[in-house]
């Protein structure tokens, strides 16, 4: 699957602008019980990204992948993204939530440390989503996992900037488990 700059804008777009989503359920495993999350739940209510793109004077549908003026907009865009605000709210949380892989520890043992994004292609595209849509994940033991793998994964979460060498990410969920993903 090949996805061009201009669609990696537009996933960022339609997955941030899915602020409807249906509530949070529960989902329980042993005695602890998980908030399923959605990529919209990690947005602060009042935090709208196309508001923020129109402010920064940014229309992706006018740019031309590869263009100077695609260059220009992205440095404009990257210190936006990466200021982006997560939900506080949420630190310390007990969740689950689905999403693709974007490995970043891998040795022969596994991966103990990934990126988990909304849609396929962030990270490795560019521009990568806000920090407020990029999840890093450590596990607790080294497990086979393959960048573009949907999973969902489980444990704590945390509001938390890290920088990796891919991406930053806002929020960090110490992982109890992962799983692939099934609806």
């Amino acid at each position: 699957m090949n996805i061009n700059r201009r669609d990696a804008l537009k996933g960022v777009a339609n997955c941030l602008l899915l602020a409807g989503a249906a509530p949070a359920l529960s989902w329980t495993l042993g005695r602890r019980s998980y908030r399923t999350l959605d990529w919209p739940d990690l947005l602060p209510p009042d935090w709208d990204p196309a508001a923020v793109m129109r402010e920064a004077k940014i229309d992706s549908r006018a740019i031309a992948e590869g263009s100077d003026q695609e260059s220009q907009a992205w440095r404009k865009l990257r210190p936006i993204w990466d200021s982006a605000p997560v939900r506080s709210d949420l630190n310390g949380a007990w969740v689950r939530m689905p999403g693709y892989v974007v490995t970043i520890d891998q040795s022969g043992e596994g991966t103990r440390e990934f990126l988990l994004v909304p849609y396929f292609g962030a990270c490795i595209h560019l521009p990568p989503p806000p920090i407020n849509q990029i999840v890093l994940v450590r596990l607790k033991r080294a497990t086979r996992i393959q960048t573009s793998n949907v999973l969902w994964i489980w444990g704590q979460l945390q509001t938390q900037l890290h920088q990796t060498s891919v991406a930053s990410a806002g929020y960090l969920m110490l992982a109890d488990g992962v799983s692939p993903y099934r609806e």
